[in-house]
């Protein structure tokens, strides 16, 4: 009697344990994709509600700061790094490189990533992503990683939000639809009169979280080492 009662309590795990390994299995696929939200222009009027939407969902993000505007709101710039996002620098007055000579790129580059010390990482973005060979050299030069679409080799277009959509809901349905493994997903979530598009990225948090994705800074940006 008791050997058949080991022998069906046995079965019994077994059954269970089969069951549970396609799930698991398929837990751990899902939690493998990641979006690497990326913000542009900051820091500003709504930085701090996008910094308190991301605690809420431990996501952690980049932010691509404009070394003027950090000048003036440094404690903004600190609570990020202190919360685990990246600051990547977006030059220093936010003017558009192409039309500059490579000394005056360069002084843009150099101020900027300045302006943000010590929390700034390696990683920078070009204003308007407007850039050429020549612009990512100069960045290269000064030990600094031009970050624009996607991670990895992939061919898909990047998930960029234009600075001037204001339609929460336009935005939302745009990123869900578009929004895939590895996407770099671009907002411009603080430029000041502009809060809609933070408000589609708390929206974002948890529809996205539910699709079984996470939320990573850019890989390949560095965090500095710095006393919080």
């Amino acid at each position: 009697m008791r050997a058949r009662w080991l022998r069906s309590a046995m079965a019994v795990i077994s059954a269970v344990t089969l069951g549970a390994a396609p799930a698991a299995a398929a837990t751990a696929r899902a939690a493998s994709k990641t979006v690497y939200f990326a913000f542009d222009d900051g820091p500003g009027e709504w930085t701090p509600e996008l910094l308190a939407a991301a605690d809420a969902y431990h996501a952690q993000v980049t932010l691509f700061f404009v070394g003027r505007s950090a000048e003036k709101q440094p404690e903004i710039v600190a609570r990020a790094a202190a919360a685990g996002h990246v600051i990547g620098v977006h030059t220093y007055s936010h003017r558009w490189l192409t039309g500059m000579t490579a000394a005056q790129v360069r002084r843009e580059l150099v101020n900027g990533r300045a302006a943000l010390q010590p929390y700034a990482s390696n990683c920078w973005r070009p204003p308007g992503w407007a850039t050429s060979p020549a612009i990512e050299q100069i960045g290269r030069s000064l030990g600094m990683r031009q970050v624009l679409r996607t991670v990895g080799r992939t061919s898909r277009r990047p998930v960029f939000i234009p600075a001037g959509w204001t339609d929460v809901d336009k935005i939302v349905s745009t990123v869900q639809r578009t929004v895939f493994d590895g996407a770099v997903v671009t907002l411009h979530a603080e430029r000041s009169g502009n809060r809609a598009q933070v408000l589609a990225f708390e929206r974002l948090l948890p529809v996205l979280r539910a699709r079984g994705y996470r939320f990573a800074p850019v890989p390949g940006c560095s965090r500095p080492g710095f006393r919080g």
